[in-house]
């Protein structure tokens, strides 16, 4: 009996998985997972090479996550660290990141920047057309209440300016070639994956910066996007245990 219960249990978890199942990137992924340990999903050859989340910053060194509880659409806590630590080690007086989301991220970026660094943030209006089509399951995350919400009302927030549109057309103009930090975290779509990464490269060209990709082998454009400019960003690698990819370096 307790077989047939744990069958049941199992079976109305699969049947979920494999219907609503599809419109949560994180069961999406376990999707995937299973779908490689089973053998019937390779996993492409990656060109990037591979770091443990310790190898990253100083271990010993204290960083700030003010907002501990992860949702739906959240990184990991373990990214969370990992992006803590990479802003600690590198001191970046203006950081941008390409999609709030709710600000958890944004409000973590902002705790472990030095003493007098901003941090820029965008994020699509659920009104507001876009010049690329986005993917399906990410509505969800711009059909949202409040932009930023997990910033707002923060010691946090005087160091935070939030922006708002389309990264395909905002302006990034007057950044450019002065970030020493930017998290791509927008659409998970090719084209916009493609302009983010442009964007990005522009923000901080010409100075050492740290690039961040969220989502990589988690979402298939996010990985194949970046595979495709993987030559661009030589030394770019992947955090173990998280779906980051970091390039630290300067921008032609």
């Amino acid at each position: 009996m307790s077989f047939l219960k744990a069958w049941f249990q199992a079976a109305a978890a699969a049947l979920t998985l494999l219907t609503v199942g599809t419109f949560s990137p994180r069961l999406r992924s376990y999707l995937r997972r299973f779908a490689t340990e089973v053998g019937i999903r390779k996993e492409p050859a990656s060109p990037f090479q591979t770091r443990t989340p310790d190898s990253i910053g100083d271990p010993s060194a204290p960083v700030a996550i003010p907002d501990l509880e992860a949702r739906e659409g959240n990184v990991s806590l373990l990214e969370l660290t990992v992006l803590a630590r990479l802003v600690r080690a590198r001191h970046p007086m203006l950081l941008w990141e390409i999609g709030t989301f709710d600000g958890r991220t944004t409000r973590t970026l902002a705790a472990n920047a030095p003493e007098g660094a901003q941090v820029h943030t965008l994020d699509l209006p659920p009104t507001q057309a876009t010049r690329h089509q986005l993917t399906g399951p990410e509505r969800t995350f711009v059909e949202k209440s409040t932009s930023g919400a997990r910033f707002h009302g923060t010691p946090e927030q005087s160091r935070i300016t939030q922006h708002f549109g389309d990264s395909a057309s905002f302006d990034f103009g007057p950044w450019e070639g002065q970030a020493g930090f930017v998290f791509v975290d927008g659409s998970h779509a090719a084209a916009y994956v493609r302009t983010d990464t442009a964007r990005a490269h522009h923000l901080t060209e010409g100075r050492p910066a740290v690039i961040v990709w969220h989502d990589y082998g988690e979402w298939p454009d996010v990985t194949a996007v970046l595979h495709e400019v993987a030559h661009l960003f030589p030394g770019a690698y992947r955090v173990a245990g998280t779906t980051l990819v970091v390039w630290e370096g300067q921008a032609p």
